[in-house]
């Protein structure tokens, strides 16, 4: 969705992703270069970040270029919060959302704009939006389109944007709500996640902004009209005033079968027993079940790592295969972000992972996309039992060489910091070479070899020349060595 940004907001987002994921400096040149604009351009830019994106700071220096300053307490996702809140494209949407039927001549008054700005505004947003099969309907101005799809949108946007202290919703429904949530539903064995809760909040926002305005979806069937959660919803009367107040209509079966569909539906399970009690009963619930078991232990077989919790994991890809349906994101994909972390770190598991995901299906008519293979990726790793420590044991065994010409004991200081620094599997051995042919003869025994001086020459694939002691450029280069030689070890090993 950063295609309804407009071209400078989408520049200014461009760049700050640049230099927050190379923390190094960027002359401006080349920044210039790969941003396709000028260097008065990127000038004017880092002036304006450092005003809208404060407390992040593009710090700028006449010889190097620039370079992102990060608070600690802050992470990539404050920036897209910021755009968000700032962008007049997602400013419109919420305000149409909130304000529904609004005219041109209310719209452009609440906005401050023009009502040329805003139509030119409109047309752009629609081109966008129409892959989400939503569009912003004129005279008067509302969002419509696929119901399932503008809930959709909005519950990520609102995820994105708020947090839960700081959302539209009142703080009483707000509070309200969650303990709805634990007081009805911990009784009966489901203890919710922050993130589930997080999740179920944004929902109840979204849903019961559309159901007041009568946007309502319409189901296939009543099975879940008898729900047992319907009558235990409708129990909490001190909720039901603070839903009254709020969204200023009854607190009604209709209005929570609208929030908890897909949960009280018949093919969502709440454990593994109620799932092979239904797999008994249907003939596609059962292949699906065996198609996900065959694909739990060909995982586990292909990586060659247990899985202690294999039922737990069937559950979780069963009913959360049932969501691989469309976009889960606005700006920011947090699951694409988790894979391209995890794949720095562990490339050849990912590959592997994704390559067994590709080649599966839920059933016949599955198909695969980026949003629904990273989450897929983000579902197995987080929830498989003990599956870091277990990768980690894995991994090839690396051997470094720090052949130093310094002191005995510095270079035991440089044993000890990378001891601290790197992998488990690796070997630190210091060198006792006594002249430089002794020292490079010895460099061939190891994978990574550490210097402090240019005075030894050698074609060695990984040999790093670091400072007396490492700076953060040399950590980095030490790292980016590790993960080549993991890369290279792991791909010997698979082939």
């Amino acid at each position: 969705m950063k295609v309804l940004l407009n071209i400078t907001t989408q520049r200014h987002l461009a760049l700050l992703e640049m230099l927050y994921y190379n923390k190094k400096w960027f002359p401006l040149k080349e920044v210039s270069t790969t941003l396709n604009c000028s260097e008065s351009i990127i000038r004017k830019d880092v002036e304006q970040i450092n005003i809208h994106f404060a407390p992040f700071k593009i710090m700028h220096r006449s010889k190097t270029g620039i370079m992102l300053d990060i608070p600690a307490e802050l992470t990539i996702e404050y920036i897209y919060q910021t755009i968000l809140t700032t962008s007049l494209e997602f400013t419109l949407l919420e305000t149409l959302f909130f304000n529904p039927k609004m005219n041109a001549s209310m719209l452009a008054e609440t906005l401050f704009i023009s009502q040329s700005t805003l139509a030119r505004t409109i047309t752009r947003c629609n081109k966008t939006l129409r892959s989400w099969h939503i569009h912003i309907s004129s005279a008067p101005h509302s969002i419509v389109g696929d119901e399932l799809q503008i809930r959709s949108f909005f519950t990520h946007f609102f995820q994105e944007k708020y947090s839960l202290v700081n959302s539209p919703l009142s703080p009483e429904i707000t509070s309200g709500f969650q303990n709805l949530l634990l007081t009805q539903l911990e009784p009966l064995g489901l203890k919710l996640k922050f993130s589930e809760i997080e999740l179920l909040t944004f929902m109840f926002l979204t849903i019961c902004t559309r159901v007041k305005f009568g946007m309502l979806l319409s189901f296939p069937n009543d099975d879940v009209k008898n729900h047992p959660w319907i009558d235990l919803f409708l129990s909490d009367k001190t909720f039901s005033l603070l839903f009254k107040k709020e969204f200023k209509r009854s607190w009604n079966a209709v209005i929570i079968e609208q929030i908890f569909y897909p949960f009280l539906k018949d093919t969502f399970f709440f454990s593994i027993t109620e799932l092979d009690l239904a797999a008994d009963l249907s003939k596609d619930i059962q292949q699906r079940l065996d198609r996900i078991k065959s694909l739990i232990h060909s995982l586990s077989t292909k990586i060659a790592t247990p899985i202690p919790n294999k039922k737990e994991l069937v559950l979780i890809l069963y009913n959360y295969h049932l969501f691989f349906i469309g976009n889960n994101h606005v700006l920011f994909d947090k699951r694409k972000n988790y894979v391209l972390t995890l794949s720095e770190e562990y490339p050849q598991i990912v590959s592997l992972m994704k390559q067994t995901l590709l080649d599966f299906q839920f059933h016949d008519h599955f198909e695969w996309s980026e949003a629904a293979l990273n989450e897929a990726i983000y579902l197995l790793t987080t929830n498989w039992e003990n599956f870091i420590t277990s990768i980690h044991k894995k991994l090839p065994f690396i051997s470094i060489l720090i052949s130093c010409t310094f002191e005995h004991q510095h270079a035991q200081l440089l044993e000890q910091l990378l001891d601290l620094r790197v992998t488990n599997n690796t070997k630190i051995t210091i060198s006792q070479a006594q002249t430089i042919p002794e020292h490079l003869e010895e460099l061939d025994d190891y994978d990574l070899v550490l210097i402090n001086t240019d005075k030894i020459k050698s074609n060695h694939p990984h040999l790093l020349c670091i400072n007396p002691l490492p700076i953060f450029r040399d950590w980095l280069k030490v790292r980016n060595s590790l993960i080549s030689l993991i890369e290279e070890k792991s791909q010997k090993l698979i082939n």
